[in-house]
Parts: structure tokens; C-alpha cells; sequence
């Protein structure tokens, strides 16, 4: 299972609640899940969900201050399935509920947090220094490696699920990240010096791995959508201007009537779905890369092309459908450069 966080908390909820009415601590994506497969497995409707945000509350949603100051441990069981804040733990304690006893928070289990090292009682680990990027582990044995000097302004959230790994090299810069997940048994390695901006999406899911390399750099709006069991590679030094668009799958499954067979989404066809993009490769703004696509070293993608299949070394392609306009092409990230040294 993809998020077997889900689990966890559904099988800790159930073994002690006490037949206590269940309340869920945000109104999202998350909780949402929990109350499905509380459903599902056990077979228990919960009471309602308690919010921050007063605009959320409804019939079923109540706000967290009014709700905390009335409510009986004795009546309630509460589960938090949210990144760790210490202020949601703050207000339970206040009002009496006791860890795992009767309420529980997943996200609650730090064995040891330093500014360059965190540990936690599901396995998962970060070592090097996060900065201002938050690592939310939604999993177990997941590993974080950071390097030297790597930097991350208003990098936003990344979500990491089980047994995930994500490197990130020394000097590299990250900033606005949004829309950031990392996959059950997924990895991700991002090369040392590379400058990464906005990225707008970049969804690695399970089983999929994601190597960029060293020097790369992208400028804003970059869409990364890797879906199971494929590979995305780029090469050092490659130039992504902005809105580049990388699919590694259609995202959704195709299937033939006659014989009811997947035709586009199996672990046998997502594995042969990958994506090779060489060193010192200049895609041009808007453009759209495929799977199944390779691009060979030093060739330049046009603005607003898409890419689907073979792109030759030192060349330059364009439209939609990408084709070649020009061979035995070389180009420098300086502007008005007089010369070219092979």
C-alpha cells in the first residue's frame, strides 16, 4: 500500500478507542483517507473532524478552540493524522487527553531532532541541514541526505512515504517548492551546484526514481510527474528554462475492450517508460518532454516543442512534433559568447 501511514493509524485508532465517538483533527486529504479506511476495515463511522480554520466548519467540522474547551476524553478519541506541530500536541495536553491513550498523532514520534540531524521512531532519518524546507515523512525507513552549503529559500513542504530516499548535493540551491511527494521505495538524487527554482510539481511516485544531475539548473514552473516504476534522468549542466513539463506515464490507465488488458499502465510497460535527458541539454521554455524520449548530449529542445523519441546529439529540434532543424550544434550559457572551445 502506497500509504501505509493510513494503516498504522487505523489499526492504533481501533486498538484504543473504546468504542469512544472518533474525531479527526483537520478537515484534508488526509483525514479523509483515515475516515474511508476506518470504514472500510473496521467498520467505524466517525463523529466529525475539528478545524482551524473557521471557514471549514459545518455540520460536521467544529472549531478546534470550542471544541477542545467541552470535550470529555471520556466521550472522545482524537487522531491527528497532520505533520508534527507542537502546538496541536500543546492544546491535547491541555485539555486532558493523553498520548495513545486517547488520542493519536503519527507524526508524534521524534527520537531525536538537531539542527543537522532528525530521527524518529518510524525509522525515517534527515541528515544534513533541512533550512527552511520542511521534510514531512507520511511512512517508515525513509532516508533524507543533505550536503554541505545546499540551500533551500522558502522551499516550502516535500512529502516523503516509505522506505523513499532523497540526496540532495552540496552548493545545490532550492527555492518555492510546492507540490513536492516522494514515493513509496522511490529515490531521488539531485547533483551537487545545481539551482533549481519554482518547481511547480514534482511527484515521484512508488518505485520510480528521478536523478538530476550536477550543475543542472531550472528556472520556474518545472512539472515532474514520474509516475511507478519508471526513471527520469538529466545530465550535468543542463539549462531548463520555464513551464518545462517531464511525464514519464499518460497518468491514468488505458485499456483494450476486446481482451479487458492494461495497455499503458502495467509494472512490465511503466518499466521500459523512462526518460534520458544527456549533459548539456538547453530545453527552451513551455516545452513538454514524453516518455520514451532520449536526448543526447548538448542538443537544445525549442521553445514550446514536444518531445517524443530520439533527439540526436548537438542538435537542435523544435515544434509539435519535436524535429530536427539544425545538426553539429554547440551553445554556452553566456549570452553574445564570441567563440566555442570543443
Amino acid at each position: 500500500m502506497e500509504e501505509d501511514w493510513i494503516c498504522d493509524i487505523i489499526e492504533n485508532t481501533y486498538r484504543n478507542y473504546r468504542e469512544r465517538k472518533i474525531i479527526l483533527w483537520g478537515k484534508c486529504g488526509a483525514s479523509d483517507k483515515v475516515q474511508r479506511a476506518l470504514k472500510q476495515v473496521y467498520q467505524i463511522t466517525i463523529e466529525g473532524y475539528i478545524d482551524n480554520s473557521q471557514s471549514k466548519v459545518n455540520d460536521s467540522v467544529f472549531y478546534v478552540p470550542d471544541f477542545l474547551a467541552t470535550a470529555s476524553k471520556e466521550e472522545y478519541y482524537i487522531v491527528v493524522p497532520l505533520a508534527f506541530s507542537s502546538e496541536v500536541v500543546e492544546m491535547l495536553w491541555q485539555s486532558g487527553f493523553e498520548k495513545d491513550r486517547d488520542y493519536y498523532y503519527f507524526s508524534e514520534c521524534i527520537l531525536e531532532q538537531r539542527k543537522d540531524y532528525y530521527e524518529d521512531t518510524h525509522g525515517n532519518k534527515i541528515i544534513g541541514e533541512t533550512g527552511r524546507m520542511q521534510v514531512i515523512f507520511f511512512g517508515f525507513h525513509s532516508t533524507v541526505i543533505i550536503g554541505k552549503k545546499a540551500e533551500f529559500a522558502k522551499a516550502g513542504k516535500i512529502y516523503i512515504y516509505s522506505n523513499a530516499r532523497l540526496e540532495i548535493g552540496e552548493n545545490t540551491k532550492l527555492a518555492f517548492l510546492s507540490n513536492v511527494s516522494i514515493g513509496k521505495d522511490a529515490k531521488v538524487s539531485i547533483g551537487w551546484d545545481c539551482n533549481l527554482i519554482n518547481i511547480k510539481f514534482m511527484y515521484v511516485r512508488s518505485h520510480a526514481e528521478l536523478e538530476i544531475g550536477e550543475k543542472t539548473t531550472a528556472w520556474y514552473g518545472l512539472c515532474i510527474y514520474l509516475f511507478e516504476w519508471s526513471k527520469v534522468t538529466l545530465g550535468k549542466d543542463c539549462m531548463l528554462s520555464h513551464d518545462i513539463k517531464i511525464y514519464s506515464n499518460d497518468g491514468h490507465s488505458i485499456f483494450d475492450r476486446l481482451t479487458g488488458k492494461n495497455i499503458n499502465s502495467t509494472e512490465e510497460i511503466c518499466k521500459k517508460r523512462n526518460i534520458f535527458i544527456g549533459s548539456h541539454v538547453w530545453i527552451g521554455m513551455g516545452a513538454t518532454i514524453l516518455y520514451g524520449s532520449k536526448i543526447g548530449n548538448g542538443s537544445i529542445v525549442g521553445a514550446e516543442s514536444l518531445v517524443k523519441g530520439n533527439v540526436p546529439e548537438n542538435c537542435i529540434v523544435c515544434g509539435n512534433p519535436a524535429r530536427v532543424i539544425r545538426r553539429n550544434i554547440a551553445w554556452s550559457r553566456e549570452n553574445c559568447a564570441e567563440d566555442f572551445l570543443i
